[in-house]
């Protein structure tokens, strides 16, 4: 990503957040999986997209999002100490605050 598209990435990330700061890294493309317990399997969501990983001025102090459109995110989560995360190649997992698997 050269610096054009990285500025305009990081004015669409701060229209959701304007404490995001910086973008640390980013993949081109993710889908994200929900796990529903009760079937022991894992369900392919909508949501797909551009993975941006972030920098905040203010606590919690990193954070991820899903943008499914250059101005669209789908999946906000910040990092904190309640996320749980699980390499299982080609996949992370992670458990987030409210006890929901994903990757």
């Amino acid at each position: 990503m050269n610096s054009l598209e990285q500025d305009i990435d990081l004015k669409a990330l701060k229209l959701c957040d304007p404490n995001i700061i910086d973008i640390t890294d980013f993949t081109g493309q993710v889908v994200l999986y929900t796990f529903i317990p009760d079937m022991q399997q894992w369900d392919k969501t909508s949501n797909d997209g551009i993975l941006f990983v972030y920098k905040r001025s203010t606590a919690p102090c990193y954070g991820f999002t899903i943008a499914t459109q250059p101005d669209i995110f789908c999946l906000i989560e910040p990092v904190n100490r309640d996320l749980e995360f699980q390499l299982d190649e080609p996949c992370i997992l992670y458990r987030n605050s409210n006890g929901e698997f994903a990757f």
